[in-house]
């Protein structure tokens, strides 16, 4: 079922909607909630919204890598979160550091392979 919660959540980018809500999210893919939070809950030790949370900086990350004169922010609407505060916030507890840092930190690395991914 874990596989199953991330076939779907990947197959359409449905974490990139700034909307989803586990009831959305169930209904697009035909299971049941409670089996997605328990799933989330029990085996893979997180809430549903940690989980759209990770999936969304995973994206910020490669957007990064892939054009280096993006605004933040312009990224960060598009990966689904509402505010700018939102997203600072689970950027820095998914990564441990501020988007700004990151970026600094990308500019004195060689080149990422674009298979990479922050969690």
């Amino acid at each position: 079922l874990a596989e199953r919660i991330e076939k779907c959540l990947l197959e359409d980018k449905a974490f990139l909607q700034s909307d989803i809500s586990l009831n959305t999210f169930s209904a697009r893919c035909k299971i049941q909630k409670h089996h997605i939070s328990q799933v989330l809950n029990v085996y893979m030790k997180k809430s549903f919204y940690r989980l759209i949370a990770e999936h969304r900086i995973n994206y910020v990350h490669q957007r990064l890598l892939e054009d280096k004169v993006i605004k933040i922010e312009s990224i960060a609407y598009d990966a689904g979160f509402n505010s700018t505060s939102s997203f600072y916030k689970h950027f820095k507890e998914i990564t441990g550091t501020t988007p700004i840092n990151y970026l600094a930190l990308m500019g004195n690395r060689p080149e990422h392979d674009k298979s990479d991914r922050l969690i």
